[in-house]
């Protein structure tokens, strides 16, 4: 695919142009921008172009924006690998860094490692263990009689998610903002298909505040910039929610009103009947995380496959076949 760019030295200087057209977003004067080349090609395959700024690799620009976090780091929508290394080439760093997987990158970044506080259920313990031992035993029941079950069920399941108006989309928008001063969008994953050559063609898109602290602000303040704004407006989308506290996600009085809404929201979701609008998009993932060493195990009570399908909340061994594939 061949792409021109054309640049016009009028628009932003002449008063005709005072935003950017069908935007709120006004014109700004010199801004930088950063070229990322594809993920996918080797740096001696990519075509050199004279008097221009050099591409950069923008999976070392990730690498270097969740190193420098000062205050959080907010992943929108990422396939995350915690295995892969995002530094790849060679000739560039240390090998400690180039060794240094996402999983390590991040655990470092967390304070004492955890994941997020769980304060609605007990730490999974040698009980929890006997009562998998018998939870698996009767799986392996069930899903000798799911085959029988299946096409009886069929019609029922259908209407069942048809009465709760509720059902499954793949989403594959990939976002992520860093102390409101980083962002980066694009569709590529953070995994071996996307980044270790030829299999997909994506692409993704950084851009950088670092000076946008209000007046009088400490250097440490979070930023308030165009980046800021922009966080701030998915969070309302998504949670449907305006909350002061949402200008600084790192306090942990925002990370608690977050999580009671997606508690809220997924509560709604669950329901067996009486369907409803939820008021918000952010759901909690249904699942115990333990604050010792992040077991992640089934919530009390709670289903073993999502609402209306045979998709399991915990991964289990693949028997080899699609549920409604035929043999």
């Amino acid at each position: 695919m061949d792409v021109e760019l054309q640049f016009s030295a009028e628009v932003g200087e002449s008063s005709a142009f005072g935003e950017v057209p069908r935007t709120s977003f006004p014109l700004r004067n010199g801004c930088a921008v950063t070229l990322y080349q594809d993920a996918h090609i080797p740096d001696e395959c990519v075509e050199r172009m004279e008097n221009q700024v050099p591409q950069r690799c923008c999976w070392e620009d990730i690498f270097d924006a969740i190193k420098k976090a000062e205050k959080f780091v907010y992943i929108a929508g990422w396939s995350l690998d915690t295995d892969t290394k995002l530094l790849r080439d060679p000739s560039r760093r240390t090998l400690q860094e180039r060794e240094t997987t996402l999983g390590q990158l991040l655990e470092r970044k967390a304070e004492d490692g955890r994941v997020r506080d769980d304060d609605d259920g007990d730490d999974y313990d040698d009980d929890d263990e006997e009562e998998e031992d018998e939870e698996k035993a009767e799986t392996e029941d069930e899903e000798e009689m799911e085959d029988e079950k299946e096409e009886k069920n069929k019609d029922n399941d259908y209407m069942m998610a048809q009465n709760a108006r509720r059902f499954m989309i793949y989403v594959h928008s990939k976002m992520m903002i860093v102390d409101d001063k980083y962002i980066i969008i694009g569709s590529a994953n953070m995994n071996e298909r996307s980044m270790n050559g030829g299999r997909d063609t994506e692409i993704a898109m950084g851009a950088y505040q670092p000076v946008v602290t209000e007046h009088g602000a400490a250097a440490t303040t979070t930023a308030r910039g165009e980046i800021h704004g922009f966080r701030k407006s998915l969070w309302y989308e998504h949670l449907n929610v305006r909350d002061d506290r949402f200008d600084d996600p790192e306090r942990e009085d925002c990370i608690t009103m977050v999580n009671t809404l997606a508690q809220i929201n997924w509560n709604m979701f669950a329901r067996v009947s009486d369907a409803t609008d939820l008021p918000g998009h952010l759901l909690c993932y249904p699942v115990k995380i333990s604050a010792n060493d992040g077991t992640v195990t089934e919530l009390s009570g709670s289903f073993r496959f999502f609402p209306d399908i045979k998709a399991r909340v915990l991964p289990g061994k693949s028997r080899g076949r699609l549920i409604n594939e035929k043999v």
